[in-house]
């Protein structure tokens, strides 16, 4: 009896693709360019040039298989192994399709339509079962892995689920307070900072980081570090007036520095 040869899976397609951040956080629709193999026209997929036909292999007796017997201490052993004439197709092409070159199939370039769900993360991949490189001998298609890369954002930066801002306040603000206008992914929020308010301070906004990309319903915070930000100029003017500031504010804070310094010396 003659064996066909096993069906074969076709091989895994992978693409990578560039998306900006902000199309990460709302999730986009793209079209991409593919080379994907398909079965070639002009032999329909035998390989054989139109007018021929591939020949079952003498060797294999078409089964794309050989058996070796060997003889050993235990007896005569039969191994099963491809075959070295046909490299176990089970046909031998003596004409060659012009088109594919007896391969019977030919990569084409076809546009595909794809979804980038919200929160995708940079370096993760989306996996399109079935659609990668047909298989052989009526074996199933590959997949195509699509990988993708985002772009770092000029405010934002993520870790996981949430996303890290810096926001520089005047040092008026960080004394006396006041509300502040913190942009998120979305729109803007208005924040209040107390007076006294230190650089380095930091405060979470829930719900307003990235979404998980198995549940768009998860988003993860926006963890906000505030920053005084001290002007690297100053006018004459300016200068008086924070002399005035400084004097008006007395011992207690003139020295403060000074203290800090003494208890770090142990004084």
């Amino acid at each position: 009896t003659t064996r066909r040869t096993a069906a074969r899976r076709g091989s895994d397609t992978h693409v990578n693709i560039t998306i900006a951040f902000e199309e990460s956080y709302h999730g986009t629709k793209k079209e991409i360019q593919v080379g994907l193999m398909e079965t070639c026209d002009t032999c329909n997929g035998t390989g054989a040039k139109p007018g021929t036909v591939a020949e079952n292999c003498k060797h294999c007796n078409g089964t794309g298989q050989e058996r070796i017997l060997q003889q050993t201490v235990f007896g005569t052993v039969t191994q099963v192994r491809t075959c070295r004439v046909c490299n176990g197709q089970g046909k031998i092409i003596k004409e060659k399709c012009p088109t594919c070159f007896g391969k019977g199939k030919v990569r084409r370039n076809k546009s595909l339509n794809i979804t980038i769900p919200k929160g995708i993360d940079n370096g993760q991949s989306i996996v399109l079962q079935g659609k990668g490189d047909p298989g052989e001998k009526g074996g199933p298609n590959g997949d195509m892995v699509i990988t993708v890369t985002v772009m770092p954002h000029k405010l934002f930066t993520r870790r996981e689920s949430n996303l890290y801002l810096e926001i520089p306040i005047s040092f008026v603000q960080a004394t006396l307070g006041g509300d502040i206008t913190i942009p998120t992914m979305a729109s803007e929020e208005k924040y209040t900072i107390k007076a006294g308010t230190q650089t380095g301070t930091v405060f979470s906004m829930r719900g307003k980081g990235m979404p998980n990309v198995r549940n768009e319903k998860i988003v993860g915070d926006l963890i906000v570090t505030l920053k005084v930000s001290v002007p690297t100029s100053i006018t004459d003017k300016q200068r008086s007036a924070l002399l005035a500031f400084s004097e008006e504010m007395g011992d207690d804070y003139n020295y403060s520095k000074k203290g800090f310094f003494d208890k770090f010396l142990g004084k």
